[in-house]
């Protein structure tokens, strides 16, 4: 499917998912139409330029522009191989109803193909503070950066053997990146270089999830030991063990204030901490299996969890239940918001992610294309798009500004 409009720019997508886009033209693209048996689209825009992109390579070739020495050439349709049409290429295309009416729905998503490279398991992918790079982490003991736009690897962080990453996320300022990692530790690379600055030691068993506070100058951990763990990031030291939970701890998070911090647990709850003091300020219990992923809304007034086959969004001061958001068919394995709050993004052993309306729980979208369980789901810092880890070893970018 191909679909254009006033920003110039067209996309194309395949099964849902955006593949690719067609730029060039300085004005709104008035028609779009397939030729040559698909393998190459027409725009037009409303300045009278018009071009052929083939899809093989998403390069453009104009075929006529604005320049009156170009008239005669405004009725000749040339196709990607130089054979001329000799007729209005818009009248031919209008006759034969491959033209539709203009496209006026503005679509602003990025293409970006599928991130490929990991040799195991994609257990994580989130974006940059900026939302020009993506970086996740894998089974196969490493975690990548990679260009948001073009999909191209730009570094690779290499872990210890045996030690799968299961987390990796950006620093506030998008210049270090923490791991969590299944050696025990959590560790902090340059995120331009792919260089490790140091490594936090002191868990007693393997870390599944690290995070920045929104200052940048402190570090959570969560660890199967049953403890939650902050860090001084410029130093490495440990600052506070959190203990209370039963069972592995599977995710911490600070609230956007860094005041609080949410942590998950398989002990099937929640809890939120005081980010000085260590205290339990609350405890949401619900969920009927694990809890796998959870976080604050970015007002700090709400808290989603992931866990059983469903996701739950809490009311963060008194723990009281808001929706419940049913529809997967199998465990729940993240959940985040939009940056607006208004979307909850959530991934599934069931091979698919999905985006709900925060405020209603309303089920708006299921992105398929995974072929095995997807770990991590999360929104661009716009809004506009949604990047997925999976464990058929990819990542994908999805539009999340169209409709299913």
């Amino acid at each position: 499917m191909a679909t254009a409009g006033p920003d110039g720019v067209a996309r194309i997508y395949r099964d849902g998912v955006l593949v690719g886009s067609i730029r060039g033209h300085a004005a709104a693209i008035e028609h779009v139409a397939f030729v040559d048996n698909g393998k190459a689209v027409v725009t037009s825009d409303a300045s009278g330029v018009t071009q052929i992109t083939t899809l093989d390579s998403l390069a453009a070739k104009p075929v006529f522009g604005t320049d009156p020495a170009q008239s005669a050439l405004r009725e000749t349709l040339w196709e990607p191989y130089g054979k001329p049409v000799a007729a209005s290429w818009l009248r031919m295309l209008r006759a034969t109803g491959a033209v539709p009416p203009p496209i006026t729905a503005s679509l602003t998503a990025h293409a970006t193909p599928i991130l490929r490279g990991h040799s195991r398991g994609v257990t994580s992918a989130l974006f940059s503070p900026g939302g020009q790079r993506i970086v996740t982490a894998s089974e196969d003991n490493t975690a990548r950066v990679w260009d948001a736009a073009s999909g191209r690897e730009i570094v690779v962080l290499h872990g210890i053997a045996l030690a799968a990453f299961w987390r990796a996320s950006f620093s506030p300022d998008g210049q270090r990146i923490v791991t969590a990692s299944y050696d025990k530790t959590a560790r902090l690379w340059d995120a331009n270089s792919g260089r490790e600055i140091m490594t936090l030691s002191g868990h007693e068993s393997n870390v599944w999830s690290a995070a920045f506070s929104p200052d940048g100058k402190r570090i959570v951990t969560a660890s199967e030991d049953k403890t939650a763990r902050i860090w001084d990031a410029t130093s490495g030291r440990e600052v506070m063990v959190l203990r209370g939970h039963t069972n592995r701890v599977s995710s911490a998070s600070f609230s956007p204030d860094g005041q609080h911090i949410l942590t998950t647990s398989w002990d099937k709850t929640a809890r939120v901490w005081d980010a000085e003091s260590g205290r339990t300020t609350l405890t949401l219990r619900g969920h009927d299996d694990w809890i796998i992923n959870g976080s604050f809304s970015p007002d700090g007034q709400r808290i989603v969890t992931a866990g059983d086959k469903t996701a739950r969004i809490w009311d963060s001061k008194d723990g009281r239940v808001i929706k419940i958001l049913r529809g997967h068919s199998n465990r729940v394995t993240s959940a985040s918001f939009s940056p607006d709050g208004q979307r909850i993004v959530t991934s599934s052993e069931d091979m698919t992610a999905a985006i709900w309306n925060a405020a209603d729980g309303r089920e708006i979208k299921i992105l398929r294309g995974h072929t095995s369980v997807v770990w991590s789901a999360a929104f661009s810092p716009d809004g506009q798009r949604v990047v997925t880890g999976s464990e058929d070893r990819t990542a994908r970018i999805w539009d999340a500004s169209t409709t299913r």
